[in-house]
């Protein structure tokens, strides 16, 4: 005698439910992922893949296995591209095609890579095993409907309503295989676009070399007047560097006392700005905004703005770039202006362990070259993570249970959190100390020439203040609250002290202290002026100071 409803546990029956319980899981896991409507798009590809299954009760092992194979051709790179998508969205913010994801894979080498997931582990494990779960549970799903029993000789039992709602999937699923853009977010499709897009932005930097000499005859084109008294330009760029954590700042843990002890002697003059930030969370868009601007008539060069470098070779600068980190498109598109570029860190990647130190003794011969006019680029490594590789053994500390372990534990931050900030913590020790000593260095240059002394990070990094994680961010104020020192020889800074600045308004200030004069500059960028006028930067955060500068 058959049970009640016995058609609900017929093979066909069985096979529908399968491909439904994989239409929803992938589904649910694209919900979380992506915006509605692209989790469509994205869904769509999976159709016939699941249609197909249902072919399953009408045909024996070797079709069975066939069927199930193709299937999960079509749905496991979905679950992988969303698992993908998913890391980038929750962990960095950003689309698979933002411009901060290529920049960071084109201009990072396969080690690289492997160290940032490592820095990253926690993330990345995350991600992988709820992919990897996602992809267990389909496969569990797919072996259970190989199992049913083939079709007997019985007519299969035909719903109109399952009629209809295939009828819908197969439009659907028509449509998206015919629309080039859906098309184009089919994972196979979309990943090679993505690699495309890389290497499309290494061939633009690689085409910086033809580029060098339409940006210096474009800056001499600009050029009213340049200033040919001597003069020395020092500007020392960290990385990764959080002026919260600097007690010159007023942060809990004394990270710069040789800093704070130069800011405290009023004969040195130093201005430390109080309230600075990047508008970028990352060193490539950084530089971008720090060393190139717009110009009337930029618009003819290949990136539509002027390169800051550029401008001083046309004023006849001499340039020297001294460089602890291995980054190619720094080097193409800044460092290859210089008469001389020292590139000292021969490893690239989070694992190098090439010391900031290493900068003094370059930096020592360019100050003692007797250039009229110099301009010397430092660029450290900095705050890098891994930040336990980027400071001697001599600067490990026991900051003990201190007010900043309290507070990291008021706010519920993680083990991890609280000892990368202690890690951070030695990091800031170390810098302060190779920070002041190219201060030193500028100093005694002073005594033989006009020296001007700037130091800034080119982006910050969030240490538990704003999340519950540490390293690069594009969302919260921690990945873009840098310290800037300005000194100079001549004149007292001290006086910048209480004016905001945001680092794209960096190159206003280097031409001025060189005296470059350029057709089309907006003098009130220049934080050194007195007619300078703060424009609050659109940043994608929300951070009281940003606001309380803003507001006056």
């Amino acid at each position: 005698m058959r049970q009640p409803l016995h058609f609900l546990w017929t093979p066909e029956a069985r096979a529908l439910r399968a491909v439904t319980a994989l239409f929803a899981l992938t589904v649910a896991y694209l919900a979380v992922t992506v915006p509605p409507f692209r989790a469509v798009q994205i869904w769509s590809f999976t159709i016939p893949f699941g249609l197909l299954l249902l072919l399953v009760p009408f045909l024996r092992n070797t079709g069975r296995c066939v069927v199930g194979v193709m299937a999960m051709l079509g749905f496991v790179p979905v679950w992988v591209d969303t698992g993908l998508r998913g890391y980038l969205k929750y962990v960095h913010a950003a689309d698979p095609k933002s411009e901060i994801v290529l920049e960071a894979v084109a201009n990072t080498t396969p080690s690289e890579s492997l160290e940032f997931l490592t820095h990253e582990i926690g993330d990345v494990l995350l991600w992988v095993g709820t992919t990897a779960a996602v992809i267990l549970l389909g496969l569990w799903i797919l072996v259970r409907l190989l199992r049913v029993r083939p079709i007997d000789n019985r007519p299969v039992r035909r719903l109109r309503t399952t009629r209809t709602i295939f009828l819908i999937l197969i439009v659907i699923s028509a449509f998206g295989w015919y629309q080039r853009p859906w098309r184009g977010n089919l994972p196979p499709v979309y990943w090679s676009n993505v690699l495309d897009d890389v290497a499309e932005l290494q061939a633009t930097w690689a085409e910086a070399a033809k580029v060098r000499p339409l940006q210096i005859d474009f800056a001499k084109s600009v050029l009213t007047s340049a200033d040919e008294r001597p003069k020395t330009v020092v500007l020392v760029i960290g990385e990764s560097t959080n002026r919260d954590h600097w007690s010159l700042y007023g942060y809990a843990r004394k990270t710069t006392p040789q800093l704070d002890a130069i800011a405290q002697d009023p004969e040195n003059r130093l201005g430390v700005v109080r309230d600075a930030w990047s508008v970028d969370s990352s060193t490539v868009p950084a530089f971008r905004s720090m060393l190139t601007f717009p110009l009337p008539g930029a618009e003819t060069l290949p990136d539509g703005r002027l390169n800051l470098i550029a401008a001083f070779k046309a004023a006849g600068w001499r340039v020297t770039w001294i460089s602890n980190q291995e980054d190619s498109a720094v080097r193409n598109g800044f460092a290859g202006y210089a008469d001389r570029a020292e590139m000292l860190n021969r490893v690239s990647g989070r694992s190098s362990v090439s010391m900031d130190r290493k900068v003094l003794p370059p930096l020592a011969a360019a100050l003692g070259n007797d250039a009229p006019r110099h301009l010397i680029v430092v660029h450290l490594i900095g705050a890098h993570p891994h930040y336990r590789l980027r400071r001697p053994e001599v600067f490990e500390r026991d900051w003990g249970e201190d007010a900043v372990e309290k507070r990291l534990e008021d706010l519920d931050r993680s083990i991890r959190v609280i000892e990368a900030n202690d890690d951070y913590d030695e990091v800031m020790l170390y810098q302060d100390d190779v920070i002041s000593r190219t201060w030193r260095m500028a100093k005694e240059k002073a005594a033989h020439t006009a020296v001007e002394w700037i130091y800034l990070s080119d982006h910050s990094q969030e240490l538990g203040e704003g999340a519950n994680r540490t390293g690069h961010s594009a969302t919260t104020a921690g990945g873009y609250r840098i310290p800037l020192l300005l000194w100079s020889s001549a004149e007292d800074r001290r006086v910048t002290a209480s004016r905001p600045f945001r680092g794209d308004w960096l190159s206003p200030v280097l031409l001025d202290v060189a005296g470059i004069r350029l057709r089309g500059t907006d003098p009130t960028q220049d934080i050194l002026r007195s007619d300078y006028a703060w424009i609050r930067p659109n940043l994608p955060f929300e951070d009281p100071d940003l606001d309380r500068v803003s507001a006056k």
